[in-house]
C-alpha cells in the first residue's frame, strides 16, 4: 500500500498502537469501541483516498467493504442514509455510490436487502410472537405493505405464507 516510513502510514500505526494501549478502557464502552473503528477506518479510508490510476479500483473495493461493514453495524439505525455512510466511511456520498456501482446492487438496495433478511430471520424466531407490522416497524419500512411487498420480491412469498410453509405455525396479523 505505502512505505512504512510515510507520515500518513506512521500516523496510522501510532493510531493503532495508541488504541491498543487503551484497550482496557475501551472494553467498558461500547461506545468507544465504535469511536475508535469508525476512526480508524475513515483514517485507512484516507489513505487510500490519496491513490491514484490503476490503484483506484482497491480503494473503491475498500470503501465498498468499509461501507458494508459500517451498515452492517448500525442496520437498526432509523437515519441510516448514503450520506451517514459517507460520513462514517470518510469518503464523499459521490465516492460512496460510485463504490456501489461496481457492485450487484446499490447502496440502499444492499441496506433493504440486509434488513429484509434480519426481518427474515426474526419472523423465523418469534413467528406468531410478534406481527408482521411489528417486524416492519423494527426494521424501519414504511409500513407492513412495504414490507410485505419487498418480502415477497426477495423470497417469493409473503411473510404469513413463508411461516405456513414453514409447518404447524398459524398466519400472522399484517
Amino acid at each position: 500500500m505505502s512505505d512504512i516510513t510515510a507520515p500518513e502510514v506512521r500516523f496510522l500505526m501510532n493510531f493503532l498502537e495508541a488504541i491498543e494501549r487503551s484497550s482496557d478502557d475501551l472494553g467498558g464502552s461500547a461506545l468507544a469501541q465504535k469511536m475508535a473503528l469508525d476512526a480508524g477506518a475513515v483514517l485507512f479510508s484516507r489513505m487510500l483516498s490519496g491513490r491514484s490510476g490503476a490503484e483506484m479500483w482497491d480503494h473503491q473495493n475498500a470503501v465498498l467493504v468499509a461501507a458494508k461493514n459500517a451498515i452492517e453495524r448500525n442496520l437498526d439505525r432509523h437515519d441510516l442514509s448514503p450520506t451517514l455512510v459517507a460520513q462514517m466511511v470518510g469518503v464523499s456520498p459521490r465516492t460512496l455510490h460510485r463504490s456501489f456501482s461496481e457492485s450487484d446492487e446499490s447502496l440502499m438496495a444492499f441496506v433493504r436487502r440486509r434488513r429484509l433478511e434480519k426481518a427474515h430471520s426474526e419472523l423465523v424466531k418469534l413467528g406468531r410472537q410478534s406481527s408482521v407490522s411489528e417486524i416492519a416497524a423494527r426494521w424501519h419500512f414504511a409500513d407492513a405493505s412495504h414490507f410485505i411487498r419487498n418480502f415477497r420480491s426477495l423470497y417469493g412469498t409473503t411473510p404469513a405464507a413463508y411461516l405456513r410453509s414453514l409447518g404447524g405455525r398459524q398466519q400472522m396479523e399484517p
